[in-house]
Parts: C-alpha cells; structure tokens; sequence
C-alpha cells in the first residue's frame, strides 16, 4: 500500500511539474488541464483521480470545471488540484503558481500559508486530533499574515483507496474529529 501511495504521489508531482512549465509558457487553463492529463498518461498512471481543477485568476467557484482559452497574464495566480492513480491507490496535490514577479499582498499570503502548513506538520502526531491539526493551522496562518488572511473550515484531507479521505483536516462543526493514530 505504501509503495502504490509513493507511486500515486510520484505521478501527480511529475504532472504538477509539467503544469508549472505550462504556466511559465503562459498556456491557457485548458492547456494546463491538457498537460496534466498527458503526464500522467505518458509517465504510466493508471488515470487521472479526477478531472485536473485549473483556475486562473479570481474565477467563480463552481462544482464543474470549465476551462478558460485565454492565455495566462502576468500577476494572475493560478491554482492547479490534480491527483492520479497507480495500482489502485491516489493521490491528490493542490499547489499555486504566480504568473511574473510577486507582489507584497502574494508575498504575504505566500508567508502565511507556508507558516499555516508548518504549524498542520508540527500539529499532526499520534494522539492529536485532525480538529486540532487544523486549528493550529487556522492560528499560525492569522498570526503569520497579521490577521490579513485566514483559513476556512478547511485545510486538507487523507489519501488511500479514494482521492479525498478520512480524516479531513478541518473545524469542529465541518468535519467528523478523528484520533491521529500511528501509520495515518
């Protein structure tokens, strides 16, 4: 099993690498969502784990994805969720990529995520909650940002036979609280 996570896991980030170099390019979303599709295709996945999620900009949220042909602009983040199967295990990475130089609010939101994933990987021993993983998460991202941004119920989940699974990473009123056990 954990061979078939760390080959699941080596395909999606070989896929996200290739849609990096198409933001560089400055492709266009369906472009990026065509790259991701081919890598993992090419480098031996199974299949995707689902439709590659490929956003530019500030798009509206929607529960289908729907690819813009424009290319992409300097300043616009793009927020690219991909996952791939191998030998019937997935794996599931969200990233962000800045198209040109960064600004300050980019460098401070950058900062506060950064800071948020290291207080969830400090938080997620044995005996901790998935509840509080999160909540360590919610602290370190305002303290970090000085309150400028926060993160919402949110902040990740677990991989195995599916692409999203237990636990989920989030609040107490969102999420079912599970026990960090050895081995999750």
């Amino acid at each position: 099993e954990i061979k078939a996570l760390h080959a699941a896991c080596r395909f999606a980030d070989q896929a996200m690498a290739d849609a990096f170099a198409a933001v560089a390019r400055r492709s266009s979303e369906l472009e990026i969502a065509a790259t991701i599709e081919h890598s993992f295709r090419i480098h031996g996945a199974e299949h995707s784990g689902f439709t590659p999620l490929v956003f530019a900009g500030v798009p509206e949220i929607v529960g289908i994805p729907r690819f813009s042909r424009e290319t992409l602009r300097d300043g616009q983040l793009v927020r690219i969720d991909l996952g791939g199967c191998a030998h019937g295990y997935y794996s599931c990475i969200g990233r962000t990529a800045l198209v040109g130089p960064a600004n300050r609010r980019v460098t401070t939101a950058f900062a506060a995520v950064q800071a948020s994933l290291a207080a969830g990987v400090a938080t997620a021993r044995p005996g901790a909650t998935n509840v509080e993983v999160h909540a360590a998460m919610v602290r370190a991202m305002s303290a970090s940002s000085g309150g400028e941004h926060a993160l919402d119920w949110y902040g990740g989940h677990g991989l195995g036979l599916g692409a999203h699974e237990e636990p989920m990473i989030g609040s107490a009123d969102a999420v079912t609280e599970i026990v960090l056990e050895p081995g999750m």
